[in-house]
């Protein structure tokens, strides 16, 4: 019998064997899981994981998997509202991304004014509160966002005046029409 791996070698009774020359840390996890020694070369030690193991191996990897979808703030993306300012309305898109240390970062466009690329200075959100500021601007925005995660309602401020402003997640579709 010829094993595929590379960390696999022959055994006479079974076949082919797994052969841990891990990392410390996973030499303990899977000494913890089951351990089956033989008499081989110095400084290996064949492992074999139980059947009773597998079961945790896979809770561990669907947990992990979770913990990482989930780790991303519902507000991460593209949201487009309007300002009415009672002689007009202007649009504005609210783009918020998370930077590989799960900082929140964004930017405000006023697509009517040709205005792009508007640093955010301050941005927090804890569900399902976002607060941002720009301080160039002196203007601030609080608002919610709803259980769906497809819209936040709340409150422009600048200049002493306060707008309600409720931005909704933008489609692919939507974005078109929106910058048109």
């Amino acid at each position: 019998m010829k094993c595929s791996s590379v960390r696999e070698e022959e055994d006479e009774v079974t076949g082919c064997e797994m052969y841990a020359n891990c990392l410390p840390g996973w030499r303990f996890f899977l000494a913890n899981l089951s351990r089956k020694e033989t008499k081989m070369k110095k400084g290996q030690t064949r492992w074999s994981t139980s059947r009773a193991a597998l079961p945790v191996l896979v809770a561990l990897a669907l947990g992990l998997s979770a913990g990482l979808a989930a780790s991303t703030p519902a507000v991460v993306g593209d949201w487009e509202g309007a300002l009415n300012t009672g002689n007009r309305s202007l649009r504005v898109v609210l783009h918020v991304s998370e930077d590989k240390e799960g900082n929140l970062n964004a930017t405000l466009d006023s697509p009517d004014q040709g205005a792009t690329g508007i640093a955010i200075s301050t941005i927090n959100f804890k569900q399902p509160d976002l607060h941002f500021e720009i301080q160039r601007m002196g203007a601030s925005y609080d608002g919610k966002i709803n259980k769906d995660n497809s819209e936040i309602a709340g409150q422009w401020k600048q200049g002493g005046a306060s707008l309600p402003l409720t931005f909704k997640r933008a489609t692919k579709e939507h974005r078109t029409e929106f910058h048109e």
